[in-house]
């Protein structure tokens, strides 16, 4: 069993994060996928699924399980004494917009590996991130963006 890790955003805000164990990655994306999918509305917005990797570095010695549940990932030593690792991650996205040139993911899941709570913290700042928006950027309140997409 792997332990994955699911985090959902909203416009800024983490709603939803959770540690699950399944067989593998591939199959609780496709669940997720599924069920965002339910959530979509065609006529508004895009559907994608993006896969992405995130380099985790870890302090030496690693333990018999850590070095177990990553090994897959390619773990390797760096001169500094940190074992690194590239870790599947699979964004959701199943709310978008286009302003001007700029695409705004407004509603993800995020998918991955459960490493650890620093690594989870970090995946939760990119979601908040990804979610957030440039709307701030061009001049314009999330009110007004609301009231555009009326």
């Amino acid at each position: 069993m792997e332990k994955i890790l699911i985090i959902r955003g909203e416009h800024g805000n983490i709603v939803e994060e959770r540690i699950d164990e399944t067989e593998d990655i591939f199959s609780k994306v496709k669940e997720l996928a599924s069920k965002a999918l339910n959530l979509w509305e065609p006529e508004f917005a895009d559907f994608i699924i993006i896969k992405d990797q995130y380099e985790v570095s870890l302090k030496l010695p690693l333990t018999k399980d850590q070095v177990r549940r990553f090994m897959k990932y390619g773990i390797r030593r760096s001169p500094d004494g940190y074992a690194k690792f590239n870790i599947p991650v699979y964004i959701i996205s199943y709310d978008s917009i286009w302003v001007e040139s700029d695409y705004i993911d407004r509603k993800v899941y995020l998918v991955s590996v459960y490493v650890n709570d620093e690594v989870k913290e970090d995946l939760k700042k990119l979601v908040i991130e990804t979610t957030r928006g440039e709307t701030a950027r061009l001049g314009i309140t999330e009110e007004e963006l609301l009231e555009l997409e009326e």
